[in-house]
């Protein structure tokens, strides 16, 4: 049984967000935008299944124009040579601001000439890009996607790393106190927040990733996402035509404002069409586990059939959501599987030994009354609302069946 995701709008998988949607879904999908040339990089996930990663063709307007052709040139040049130095620190070492040791400055001079000679940065590139197509930004933003999900990546096994030190040298043990000189970890990892300041182009990057969507072929697949400001401009937009001007997500003065999700002093009534949280599952994280454990665990899962009968559950959750009319009975009829199909994986990951954490953390299942994934797709790629269900056919004119999307948090 398979419960197939699409990750929106990144494209590159953090291991936190594909913790928290596996092994209910599978596989995660995430699509990478045309021109990075090769196949993707193979990793276990993928080899298993467990991760795909598809890449549509590419926009036939893209590269259009001399100011498009040469930002694609700047582009491929910095790709090449921080492929070329991958793993030696000199990227890092650029992005910080440090002088390069040589020879290495030497085989780097031609490149920073050209970027300080008039060459566009990275930087610069995210100032202007009114004249880039939507392949070329979310290049850009593939770059970013892929060192947050490697920071990411780091700090994990870092985090892993002293997990094991303590046990090595006993501090897991009750009743345990070290001494100062005895403390380990008196230098901490400071909070993970590698996110570039780009949410002036949330709105630009969703539009471009829904383009991109609209090329790939997304048969029977649920959209998911654990970027919430993302989500929170999702549902904002899908709520604009249904609420007054002063709660449709515009300031007094006109302006858009960025909802904040999970919700806070906003809840829809549940028997109205506003997009809202249809079922709500918590769920341990696994973010914490190796791709191999992962492997590991859904054979382990899988043996008596119990991983394909809790995705059954969770087909039945969103089949039910995409195909029958929203009202408040239906959501009141989500509530009890949702909670039940939480309790089974975690009481299953108990009786396995899996070191999970508590289930602080969450798998929004929001619903979009009314609206089919491509009308879903059409409000992230910023189309407007004409078509789709007004509130002034509320409930006997609306169509059956919601958009199911995924929220992790």
């Amino acid at each position: 049984m398979q419960v197939p995701v699409l990750v929106f709008p990144q494209t590159a998988l953090r291991r936190s967000l594909f913790g928290m949607l596996w092994p209910l879904c599978q596989p995660v999908r995430v699509l990478e935008p045309a021109g990075l040339g090769g196949a993707p990089t193979a990793s276990p996930l993928m080899a298993a299944g467990l991760v795909e990663v598809l890449r549509p063709p590419a926009d036939p307007t893209a590269g259009q124009g001399a100011q498009a052709r040469e930002l694609d040139r700047a582009l491929r040049q910095w790709e090449a040579w921080a492929a070329q130095h991958k793993g030696s620190g000199l990227a890092e070492a650029l992005k910080a601001g440090l002088e390069l040791p040589s020879p290495d400055r030497e085989s780097y001079r031609e490149l920073r000439q050209g970027i300080k000679g008039g060459q566009p940065s990275a930087k610069p590139l995210l100032e202007a890009v009114s004249g880039l197509s939507g392949d070329l930004f979310l290049r850009l933003m593939q770059l970013k996607d892929q060192e947050a999900a490697q920071m990411e990546e780091l700090q994990a096994r870092v985090e892993q790393g002293q997990d094991r030190l303590a046990q090595i040298i006993g501090l897991e043990e009750e009743d345990v106190l070290p001494a100062d000189y005895e403390e380990p970890f008196w230098q901490k990892l400071p909070p993970l927040d590698y996110d570039l300041a780009v949410d002036r182009h949330l709105a630009r990057r969703l539009g471009a990733w829904a383009d991109l969507a609209r090329r790939a072929d997304l048969a029977e697949t649920w959209l998911a996402s654990g970027d919430l400001e993302a989500v929170g401009w999702l549902l904002a937009t899908a709520n604009r035509r249904l609420l007054p001007a002063d709660q449709a997500g515009r300031s007094p003065a006109g302006a858009e404002t960025m909802p904040a999700w999970p919700p806070q002093g906003f809840e829809p009534a549940a028997d109205s069409p506003l997009a809202q949280e249809a079922a709500r599952l918590l769920l341990p994280g696994l973010g914490h586990l190796t791709g191999e454990e992962l492997i590991q665990l859904g054979e382990s899962l899988d043996q008596d059939g119990v991983l394909s009968q809790m995705r059954q559950g969770l087909a039945n959750l969103l089949g039910r959501l995409a195909t029958e009319p929203w009202s408040a009975g239906l959501r009141a009829e989500l509530a009890a599987p949702a909670r039940m199909l939480s309790q089974s994986l975690a009481s299953h990951l108990e009786a396995l030994g899996v070191a999970a954490g508590p289930p602080s953390r969450g798998l929004s299942i929001l619903a979009l009354p009314g609206l089919k994934r491509g009308q879903a797709l059409g409000l992230l790629a910023g189309g407007d609302d004409q078509g789709l269900p007004s509130l002034g056919d509320w409930p006997a004119r609306w169509p059956a069946g919601s958009c199911p999307v995924l929220a992790a948090w």
